[in-house]
């Protein structure tokens, strides 16, 4: 149990920092490699959110929209009216979005919002 709780307490700590990184690069004023390398860290945030938790669903009962990294930027504007402003995803009670996992996925909608 010891073993388990100190993986939990180190992905936490993985998990924090890697939030605060983001955070700290999406708001300064990125330009070239810097906009590339925050591009990277948010898709791949917001891939983690979309592979654990909605993808799970999605492969049961909509296997023809199984999110990846490379079909995801072709529906983050779904992504978002369906979770933020529709609020209908995820469905159910055994999914849940955590605050975490919201701020990555509005950080990397908001990012490509200001790229388009």
């Amino acid at each position: 149990m010891t073993f388990l709780c100190s993986i939990n307490l180190l992905n936490f700590r993985m998990k924090f920092i890697y939030i605060l990184s983001i955070n700290f690069l999406f708001m300064l004023n990125l330009s070239g490699q810097n906009q590339i390398k925050t591009e990277l860290l948010l898709e791949q945030s917001a891939l983690v959110v979309l592979e654990s938790k909605c993808n799970i669903c999605h492969k049961k009962r909509n296997p023809n929209l199984v999110f990846t990294k490379d079909n995801m930027e072709k529906y983050f504007r779904s992504i978002n009216i369906q979770v933020f402003v529709w609020e209908r995803m995820p469905q159910g009670n055994e999914i849940v979005l955590t605050e975490s996992d919201k701020k990555d996925l509005k950080a990397w909608i908001l990012f490509l919002k200001s790229k388009n």
